[in-house]
């Protein structure tokens, strides 16, 4: 009996660390890579990316913390200052840690 309880008590306390994830990532780390690995796919990625922003904030949830400058930081490189803009601003209205950079890139882009 002694050694059944051995044998099922490590799977209790596993099943009691239940991970929980705070923030959606969706597939960030996989469309990052294609991103800068196949050139050809960024604007793909950057509809996706924007999708699944627009997702994620329909559900009113906050998106993970850097996301929405990567939004931006995709679009700047698009060439899309404008939009860079939109999505800097929302980076920083959201998240109060990302003022100082947020703000210089804004301001750097004649932003606000």
């Amino acid at each position: 009996m002694t050694r059944i309880l051995w044998l099922i008590l490590p799977a209790l306390v596993l099943a009691g660390c239940e991970s929980t994830q705070l923030y959606d990532w969706g597939s960030y780390e996989e469309d990052l890579f294609v991103y800068y690995t196949e050139p050809s796919e960024q604007d793909a990625v950057l509809a996706d990316h924007v999708a699944f922003l627009d997702k994620v904030m329909a559900r009113g949830q906050t998106p993970a913390p850097g996301l929405l400058a990567e939004a931006g930081t995709f679009y700047l490189q698009a060439g899309n200052t404008e939009q860079a803009l939109e999505y800097y601003q929302l980076e920083y209205d959201t998240w109060p840690e990302s003022r100082p950079l947020m703000g210089s890139l804004i301001e750097n882009l004649g932003g606000q």
